[in-house]
């Protein structure tokens, strides 16, 4: 795990707390732990971590958790990440970057373990699973938002609105490769929205999580609503095998 946090205090207290946690659990866990967003992007591998714990604020000026998180996203890293904040105001820009937990402080153990418990991190480090398409070394696109086409190319969106993957491939091409991402769904003719990003439907849209609105073709819509509520039930029942 990569812990990001540049208070000394806040820093040794959660390293402490997912050492208990997994001291506890009997598995054995390496914490990396950085003291600013320098420091962390200057050393990071990607993939190499399973989960990322950053705090939101950082420094006055400088960089927050989630821009380090957002940059790292744009190079292609797809570990899940929590948010650690004093103040709930930055939980829709944090799920906005594909972050799976928003701890608030102060942070007690039980929080901490809850939030552990519930992302199942102690069962198994997280299977990389990986999507390849001409012109692209292999890559796992459950960080992607939206794909679609665009001429000759397919293009992968990624979470924060502005990277992308663009990949001379044809749709009918990425959308076979993506079969086994059961949350990926063609809401229209040339697009594929990952419903992992997505808050709600409202009317002919899909809402996601930064609040922008993915339309959905009239034919597919009362597909679009089973598909929603079928993958919202395995993510419940997910949930609750961990």
């Amino acid at each position: 795990m990569a812990v990001l946090e540049n208070d000394d205090t806040d820093r040794s207290l959660l390293e402490a707390h997912i050492q208990r946690y997994f001291r506890d659990e009997g598995t054995p866990v390496r914490v990396d732990s950085f003291d600013g967003a320098q420091s962390l992007v200057h050393a990071f591998v990607l993939g190499t971590y399973d989960l990322l714990v950053f705090d939101c604020i950082l420094s006055e000026h400088g960089p927050s958790g989630i821009d380090v998180l957002r940059d790292l996203r744009r190079r292609g890293e797809d570990a899940p990440a929590v948010i650690v904040s004093s103040s709930p105001d930055f939980a829709v820009e944090g799920y906005g970057v594909g972050v799976v937990a928003y701890l608030l402080k102060p942070l007690s153990y039980g929080h901490v373990k809850t939030e552990l418990d519930r992302l199942g991190v102690s069962v198994a480090p997280r299977a990389r699973r990986t999507v390849s398409l001409p012109g692209s070394v292999p890559f796992d696109p459950a960080g992607y938002v939206l794909v679609h086409s665009s001429g000759h190319y397919v293009v992968f969106k990624g979470a924060d609105g502005a990277s992308e993957k663009r990949l001379r491939a044809s749709f009918s091409e990425a959308r076979e490769a993506l079969g086994p991402w059961s949350q990926f769904f063609q809401c229209t003719r040339g697009v594929l929205v990952n419903l992992d990003f997505v808050s709600d439907l409202d009317g002919s849209d899909f809402v996601l999580y930064d609040g922008r609105r993915v339309p959905i073709s009239r034919r597919l819509l009362p597909t679009a609503r089973t598909a929603m509520a079928e993958w919202e039930f395995s993510r419940m029942r997910e949930e609750g095998r961990r």
